[in-house]
C-alpha cells in the first residue's frame, strides 16, 4: 500500500464566506494547498472561497451524496472559464460553459453551477496553488522519443501525475520515488484504475530539478501531444515540515 499524504492546517477547518456559498476550509496557505465541503443551491451558478490567497493552478471536486465523477480543472487545459478532465477515466479536455460558470478562478474563489453540480449537494472541493521550490503546474509537448522532454520544476519531485489533455485514451499515470528509489522510475499507478503499479510500463527519470520522460507512447510521449502534469517536493527549500506531501 501507498500513502500520499498533503498536510492541512492541523484543524477541522472553519467557515469560508469569500464566496457567494460558505464553504467549511480547511487551509494550509505554506503548502497552497486547501480542501472543504460545500452544499450548491439550487440552481444557477454560485462561487465558493479557496483560502490561497493567489488563483488555484489544480482544483478537484467530488460530490459526496451523488455521482458525478471527479471533475479536474487545470491551469494549463485550453481556457481557465469552460475546460475541465475527469480523474476518473481516459477522456481527453471537454468543454462546458456550465461546470465552472464560466469563469476563471480568482485569488479568492471558485465559481461553479448547480445545473452542473446538482441541487443541494455536497460538495467535496480540493484546491492546489503553485508554490515556488514545492510545487509545480503546468504541460509539455511530446517528441515520440524515448529521450523525451525534460521539464524543470526547480526542484527534486517526489509525486508526478502526467495526463494526456488534447487526445481520448490516456490513464492518470503517478510516480513516487518511495515505491522506486531509482530511475528510470517504471512504477506508476493509475488514478483512473484498479490495476496494480507499473501496468502501463510509463518510464521516467525523477531528477534534482523536474522529470524526463523516457518512454514512448501517448500515455506519456505522442508527438505533438499536450501533457498536463501536476508534481511536488516532500518539503519546500528552506521551508518548514508544515508543507509535505509524503509517499510512504
Amino acid at each position: 500500500f501507498v500513502l500520499w499524504q498533503w498536510a492541512n492546517d492541523g484543524g477541522a477547518g472553519s467557515v469560508n464566506g469569500d464566496g457567494d456559498t460558505d464553504i467549511t476550509l480547511a487551509v494550509n496557505s505554506t503548502a497552497g494547498f486547501s480542501y472543504g465541503l460545500v452544499t450548491s443551491p439550487a440552481s444557477g451558478g454560485f462561487t465558493v472561497g479557496h483560502g490561497l490567497g493567489v488563483q488555484p493552478s489544480f482544483v478537484i471536486q467530488k460530490n459526496t451524496n451523488a455521482d458525478n465523477g471527479w471533475n479536474c480543472w487545470h491551469k494549463n487545459l485550453t481556457n481557465e472559464t469552460s475546460y475541465y478532465l475527469n480523474l476518473y477515466n481516459t477522456d481527453a479536455e471537454a468543454s462546458s460553459t456550465v461546470i465552472w460558470n464560466n469563469t476563471a478562478p480568482t485569488t479568492s474563489v471558485m465559481s461553479a453551477n448547480a445545473d452542473w453540480y446538482g441541487a443541494s449537494r455536497i460538495g467535496l472541493w480540493i484546491f492546489f496553488a503553485q508554490v515556488e521550490g514545492y510545487s509545480s503546474f503546468g504541460s509539455y509537448v511530446g517528441n515520440q522519443d524515448n529521450d523525451g522532454p525534460y521539464v524543470f520544476l526547480g526542484f527534486a519531485p517526489t509525486w508526478v501525475m502526467i495526463k494526456e489533455s488534447d487526445a481520448a485514451g490516456s490513464n492518470w499515470h503517478i510516480w513516487d520515488n518511495k515505491r522506486r528509489t531509482y530511475n528510470p522510475n517504471t512504477l506508476d499507478l493509475n488514478a483512473d484504475l484498479p490495476n496494480a503499479e507499473g501496468y502501463n510500463n510509463a518510464d521516467i527519470d525523477l531528477l534534482a530539478s523536474g522529470f524526463k520522460i523516457r518512454t514512448v507512447g501517448t500515455g506519456t510521449n505522442e508527438s505533438g501531444k499536450t501533457y498536463i502534469y501536476a508534481a511536488f517536493a516532500e518539503n519546500p527549500f528552506g521551508g518548514s515540515g508544515v508543507a509535505q506531501a509524503r509517499a510512504r
